[in-house]
């Protein structure tokens, strides 16, 4: 019950940022059509869906949210803060390692996806900034994940797996730097 209240919430409070124009029954009905002839979408309607607002709000939100995991990530491990009693080094790892699954290939599709040359995105310096800061957020959060993995390590020994896992931190690091750099040089040739 608890999660689907928090779930419920989230929605709540992320809706405003992701809202759609909603189409009317005429755009609808153009839809059908062309999929009962099996023609392919239109660019347009595909594009419309990440207009320079929603990729804002979106840049806006991601930046919020990940600023609670930095914040916390500050004071747990950076800043030397105990664990909750009921939380060990085992289950904070595996805490850090599932979402840097899931926010390394949400930052990168975004970026590529929204920030492709000639977009209103590309173009604009706020949105460039926001992004340089999100990435900026996911290398820390990486960091934060071996920083993790080490302490883990210590207490319960380096396997394959570990090393594994290290290696594979190492490469998100230098893919989302390469997001970056490539992201910057694009912006210099365009401003």
């Amino acid at each position: 019950m608890g999660r689907t209240l928090f779930w419920i919430a989230a929605l709540a409070m992320v809706w405003p940022f992701v809202q759609v124009k909603w189409r009317s029954s005429a755009e609808l009905a153009d839809d059908a059509r062309r999929f009962a002839a099996n023609d392919p979408p239109r660019t347009a309607d595909i594009m419309s869906l990440l207009s320079a607002g929603t990729i804002l709000r979106s840049l806006i939100l991601f930046n919020l949210l990940f600023s609670i995991q930095t914040v916390l990530d500050l004071i747990y491990l950076w800043g030397n803060g105990t664990l909750p009693s009921d939380v060990t080094y085992a289950s904070y790892a595996h805490r850090g390692a599932y979402p840097l699954i899931v926010t390394a290939l949400l930052a990168a599709g975004f970026v590529l996806v929204t920030m492709r040359p000639g977009g209103a995105a590309e173009r604009s310096r706020v949105m460039r900034a926001l992004v340089y800061f999100w990435i900026g957020q996911n290398v820390l959060l990486v960091i934060s994940s071996m920083l993790r993995l080490d302490l883990y390590v210590q207490t319960y020994l380096l396997t394959y797996w570990r090393i594994a896992a290290f290696v594979w931190m190492l490469l998100v690091v230098l893919g989302l730097v390469l997001i970056l750099g490539v992201s910057s040089c694009s912006a210099r040739t365009i401003g």
